[in-house]
């Protein structure tokens, strides 16, 4: 019964992960700092409960090669996609575009 109630537990990483995601200005302003492998949680978290803020800034600092929007599109939320799509055009108007970015991937599905 303990081992059941330690696997129900959040784990640190969530636990902060919830408290960024509270703060807007937090979350923005952390994400210079913050490590790629944790841009994932609030990038699906900003994108499902359309924090647009928080999602904005995630796509322009977004720091892999691939920016799975159609696989977290269950129903088509248009003004959702022009906020991702705004944070695109953030990233490119700082014209020093990242060259590990080769494509963002729109459909649906997985990347």
């Amino acid at each position: 019964q303990i081992s059941q109630n330690l696997e129900a537990l959040p784990t640190l990483l969530d636990l902060a992960m919830q408290n960024l995601l509270r703060d807007e200005a937090l979350a923005t302003s952390a994400l210079e700092d913050l490590p790629g492998e944790l841009f994932p949680p609030p990038f699906k978290e900003a994108f499902a409960c359309r924090k647009s803020r928080i999602l904005r800034a995630t796509v322009a600092a977004w720091p892999f090669p691939c920016l799975p929007l159609g696989s977290l599109m269950q129903t088509v939320d248009l003004e959702t996609l022009k906020v991702a799509l705004n944070g695109l055009d953030d990233l490119l108007k700082m014209k020093v575009c990242p060259r590990h970015w080769t494509y963002i991937y729109v459909r649906g599905g997985t990347h």
